[in-house]
């Protein structure tokens, strides 16, 4: 079959046309977006919260403080055990009236005391290092060297430490009941202390507490060793209690205060009296004291009054009252007898200013 070039040519000619045709007429393929998969959130991962685009500036922003600032310690009494500034030293008596200080020019060293030692300051060193070291009171280096603030040391410069057992006296105590705690005679602590008959012990004072002795320790001898501390000192003589003091019973004097016979001391007067006998209180207090621990004394009675008046009363054979008990003037609180180191029925009686002795003599009424 022959087939002329000019069909051939007119039949390419539309074969191109369709093709371009169905071109034209085909849509473009449509973009679709497939957003990704969420990662996986365990049962405690947080809602992510996205931050705005436009997050202002802080109006005022926070400076944090720099690293590795730390507060600086200032070193007080209060860091050393037994020391502070919180509360001052207990006030000793000045035994001569007010309950002030003894008058001693500041920066005079203490007398020395049972234990002490002496030791050198080196570099570094300040009173309240060598007051944890030592484990001592901070105070007590100051006072027994006699030390003026700043109490600054020198290096070389010699110091006394405090040395012993140390105890701080507590309502209650009393030099007899210290010395019996610590097993100490009662002589070698009030020599230690420098205290006794004419100056007590004060609550809140700090008392050296000599080397026991290891032997049996004897009885205290004086109504002083049993007569409880008080935060208040000894009042002046012309204090007076209000409406005075009344004879604690009627009979015979028969040892009165001061020197006896062989070299004794008595420290208050002695009233003969038939046994059974009312003994009445000399003045209004309260009873700080009922035992028969004091040698030779037997069942005695103390008695505090206002001002710091102290009275005693020795040999009993009852005792009607007990200790914390108050009393009105004239109160009876025990009969007469004989017990202790007599051997009539009797009464010893004592008033005292504080830890000292007077004579009672002067302030009862005349007979």
């Amino acid at each position: 079959m022959q087939v002329n070039s000019g069909t051939f040519g007119k039949l390419a000619a539309a074969l191109v046309i369709l093709v371009l045709a169905a071109c034209e007429t085909r849509e473009p393929p449509t973009a679709r977006y497939v957003p990704p998969e969420p990662p996986a959130r365990g049962p405690n991962s947080p809602f992510p919260v996205p931050e705005p685009v436009d997050k202002p500036e802080p109006e005022f922003p926070i400076v944090a403080a720099p690293l590795g600032k730390k507060a600086i310690a200032t070193a007080t009494l209060d860091d050393v055990p037994g020391g502070g500034t919180a509360a001052p030293p207990p006030k000793r008596p000045s035994y001569g009236g007010k309950a002030s200080a003894p008058s001693v020019p500041q920066g005079t060293p203490k007398p020395a005391v049972a234990g002490e030692r002496t030791i050198t300051v080196e570099s570094g060193d300040t009173v309240y290092a060598l007051a944890r070291r030592h484990g001592v009171n901070a105070r007590e280096i100051i006072e027994l060297n006699g030390l003026e603030p700043p109490y600054g040391l020198r290096v070389g410069q010699k110091l006394r430490i405090p040395g012993g057992e140390r105890h701080s006296v507590v309502p209650g105590d009393t030099l007899y009941s210290i010395s019996r705690r610590y097993g100490v005679d009662i002589d070698s602590l009030t020599r230690a202390n420098g205290v006794g008959e004419n100056n007590g012990i004060v609550i809140g004072q700090l008392l050296v507490i000599p080397a026991a002795t290891g032997g049996a320790l004897e009885p205290a001898t004086s109504v002083a060793a049993v007569v409880p501390a008080t935060q208040e000192a000894a009042p002046r003589k012309q204090e007076k209690v209000p409406g005075g003091f009344i004879w604690p019973a009627s009979g015979e004097v028969i040892a009165t205060f001061g020197p006896q016979r062989g070299g004794a001391h008595s420290d208050g007067i002695n009233i003969r009296l038939p046994r059974g006998t009312k003994i009445q209180a000399t003045a209004a207090g309260t009873v700080v004291y009922t035992g028969n621990e004091l040698k030779g004394f037997g069942n005695l009675i103390l008695l505090r009054h206002t001002a710091g008046w102290v009275s005693a009363y020795a040999h009993n054979d009852d005792v009607l009252v007990s200790r914390g008990q108050a009393v009105g003037k004239g109160a009876v609180i025990a009969r007469a007898g004989s017990s202790g180191s007599v051997q009539e029925p009797q009464l010893h009686f004592e008033l005292r200013q504080g830890a000292r002795a007077v004579d009672p003599m002067q302030y009862l009424p005349p007979v």
